[in-house]
């Protein structure tokens, strides 16, 4: 059965597939909307998990959303190639991050330098996924201390105001936390 459009009140509008955005929210909307699943699964090809795709997503979306509002919205041709770049450059963000703390807990013998081998992608893999289990091992509020500092990125007074503890007890919990760390993955008893 077919609508007739002469029958719908002026205000009603028929969307189409084919409409053009008009503002800068439809444009935002019908971004998300049109690329969210393809970005999705490609960042999901890169950073291996599909909750970590979710969130780099989410995160290039609203830097996105934000740029735009500094700068103007009509500055960029091309919306959906901007917002995957965006994507892939937090994706990249997000190694480099997860590679630092896994290098400075002592996780790895060496350094790479260039383009690892399979082997090395390997090891980083195992040494990271063993340092997730050891986190997990640690006492609640030293792990969440912990989370607030290293994957946060907050200082510890930023850290303190979160956790409603001074700034003095979220160092002193960090420390614990990377003490206990390095104790549970070299085989020492923690104390």
């Amino acid at each position: 059965m077919t609508t007739n459009l002469k029958h719908l009140p002026p205000t009603e509008s028929v969307s189409s597939a084919n409409e053009r955005p008009t503002t800068a929210q439809d444009k935002f909307e019908a971004l998300w909307r049109d690329h969210h699943r393809a970005l999705v699964g490609a960042v999901r090809a890169k950073v291996g998990s599909l909750q970590i795709a979710e969130d780099i997503a989410g995160e290039a979306y609203d830097r996105l959303r934000k740029r735009l509002d500094e700068v103007g919205h009509d500055t960029i041709d091309d919306l959906p190639g901007y917002f995957f770049k965006v994507a892939f450059n937090l994706a990249i963000d997000h190694f480099r991050h997860r590679a630092v703390v896994v290098e400075k807990l002592g996780l790895l013998q060496h350094s790479y330098h260039g383009n690892p081998t399979p082997e090395q992608i390997h090891m980083s893999e195992a040494a990271l996924a063993q340092l997730e289990r050891a986190v997990q091992q640690l006492p609640p509020l030293c792990r969440e201390a912990l989370r607030h500092v290293w994957l946060m990125e907050k200082t510890a007074e930023e850290a303190s105001r979160d956790l409603g503890v001074p700034p003095t007890t979220v160092r002193g919990r960090v420390e614990r936390a990377f003490k206990q760390l390095k104790d549970i993955l070299t085989g020492d008893e923690c104390k």
